[in-house]
């Protein structure tokens, strides 16, 4: 040959180039044999799934019957982040009316604080006696956070308490992209952190507590617009579940919570001018969260279409989950 180079050569060459990972080739193979394998299984799922309904249907059905209460029923001393607005101002109106003693409510803004507090004794069947504590301080900062909820633990051991406090892109108007990233990073994962080790220790040395985490179905399967956010709710999905893991053991329950769209701060403006899929009223999306804490269940996801498009996207292949996500970039920033 001209060059000196044989076919043969040639062929590896042009082969080598062709399936060197990771490229276009592999990625769309590997979805396709993933798909494969899902369709395979999806009889034997299936049955599985169905052989699971009918065993819990059994289950319920004989709670139902014996009247066994809750395992986490009718907390006492309530401690709720991010309880200025949105999910964490009704979960303490709440548990207000279910009979709470104590409720430590925290937030940055104190107007907005002791407005909920106002409102939580207002409450139609609160106690005469309850005692509403409003906690200013920001669940970013470690040092503050382990004080309040150590002093509040020592005053009233803590059976509950929500780390519930977040934020996105929507509610940091104004503030520079990296810093907005930083922000919510910061705010919506190391305040779980700051909210649950503070008694962390003392609920597993008592054998009993409970503590739930607010994240979100956006954590579950993320679209443009929303990466940062959900990136921090797909951590807090995973503390969750570790917590929940290391704390079982020792009598402390943890509970994860996915809500789709709920009336709040960070869905409200988004509601009012684009309209959202499935858009929850705050108190009705409350009192699932409750009684899935209540039972104790591992995560709460609703409502159920919402839940169900974030668990589609999580299955397909990466290069279909890239398609997708091409679409909505294209459409929501005139791409």
């Amino acid at each position: 040959m001209a060059d000196g180079t044989s076919a043969l050569e040639k062929a590896k060459v042009f082969a080598g180039k062709m399936f060197a990972r990771p490229n276009i080739v592999w990625l769309v193979g590997e979805g396709v044999v993933t798909l494969f394998v899902v369709s395979m299984l999806s009889k034997l799922l299936l049955y599985a799934s169905l052989i699971g309904f009918v065993v819990a249907l059994a289950y319920r059905a004989w709670i139902v019957y014996k009247d066994v209460p809750a395992p986490f029923a009718n907390p006492r001393h309530v401690f709720i982040t991010g309880a200025t607005s949105g999910i964490g101002e009704y979960l303490a109106y709440f548990y207000a009316r279910a009979g709470a003693e104590t409720l430590y409510l925290s937030g940055r803004n104190t107007e907005r604080l002791e407005r909920v507090c106002a409102t939580c004794k207002a409450q139609p069947g609160a106690r005469a006696s309850l005692v509403v504590k409003a906690v200013q301080v920001d669940v970013t900062d470690a040092v503050a956070m382990r004080q309040c909820m150590e002093e509040a633990d020592a005053a009233t051991p803590l059976d509950l308490v929500y780390a519930n406090a977040g934020v996105s892109a929507s509610t940091l108007k104004g503030v520079k992209y990296e810093e907005m990233c930083r922000q919510v990073i910061d705010i919506n994962v190391t305040g779980i952190l700051n909210t649950v080790f503070p008694v962390r220790d003392k609920m597993k040395q008592r054998k009993r507590g409970q503590f739930v985490i607010i994240a979100s179905i956006a954590g579950i399967a993320s679209l443009p617009g929303n990466h940062p956010y959900a990136a921090s709710k797909a951590a807090a999905i995973s503390l969750g579940q570790g917590f929940r893991s290391e704390l079982g053991p020792h009598g402390v329950g943890v509970t994860t919570v996915c809500p789709g769209f709920v009336r709040s701060g960070m869905t409200e403006e988004r509601q009012a001018t684009m309209g959202l899929p499935f858009f929850m009223e705050t108190e009705p999306a409350v009192e699932i969260i409750a009684r899935g804490v209540a039972e104790n269940i591992d995560v709460v996801v609703f409502p159920f279409p919402t839940a169900l498009g974030g668990w589609i996207l999580r299955v397909l292949p990466f290069f279909v989950h890239d398609i997708i996500s091409s679409r909505v970039s294209k459409y929501m920033y005139k791409a």
